[in-house]
């Protein structure tokens, strides 16, 4: 899940404007929460706007034309009222979202379980990064926003200490391609006995 938060500057102007597009084109948020914006069918010079499966919630800072919101990708949002701050902070609870993670079957979770306990085999992209959520490997074309990461190196724990990096490779060649995405682990000495 990606979470994006950014102020618009007084909600921008016919000089500075497209912070929705800007942002969303870019950030690729699932969750945008925006401070002193207007809703983006009423921000000047705006292409963006939101689908109908896209959650959504504004509302304005006392009486001024800007306030604060939140876009929810691919979700329903129900809003949340906040006493006191209307506008200055705006609530909601995310419901109906394919974008958070969803929980590993039986099965996934027995392979990964024998890959480590089994194979003493360490996955290349939690073990370069740590603490972050899966990167996505696979677009489905049915859904290509949902965060599947069912492509990975696995290598011998004892090539941890070699491992510079991992990364999933992304771009309009690759999408062309492929639905999957490269992945790229980088060591720090040549290692043998490759699997595929």
């Amino acid at each position: 899940m990606r979470i994006v938060t950014y102020n618009f500057l007084r909600a921008g102007s016919l000089k500075r404007c497209g912070h929705w597009s800007r942002v969303i084109r870019s950030l690729k948020p699932d969750l945008l929460l925006a401070q002193e914006c207007r809703p983006p069918e009423t921000s000047p010079g705006e292409r963006f706007r939101h689908g109908q499966r896209d959650g959504f919630a504004w509302q304005s800072a006392g009486t001024r034309d800007w306030g604060s919101g939140l876009f929810a990708r691919s979700a329903s949002l129900v809003p949340i009222a906040i006493p006191d701050y209307d506008g200055w902070v705006v609530g909601g609870q995310i419901r109906n979202t394919s974008w958070l993670e969803r929980p590993f079957m039986r099965g996934e979770r027995d392979i990964l379980d024998r890959l480590t306990n089994e194979f003493e085999l360490v996955s290349c992209w939690q073990a370069a990064n740590p603490d972050r959520p899966l990167a996505q490997t696979l677009r489905w074309t049915g859904n290509p926003s949902a965060p599947y990461h069912c492509d990975g190196i696995f290598v011998p724990r004892s090539w941890l200490p070699l491992l510079i990096s991992c990364r999933v490779v992304r771009g309009s060649r690759w999408k062309q391609l492929s639905d999957h995405n490269p992945v790229v682990a980088e060591f720090r000495e040549l290692a043998t006995n490759f699997i595929a």
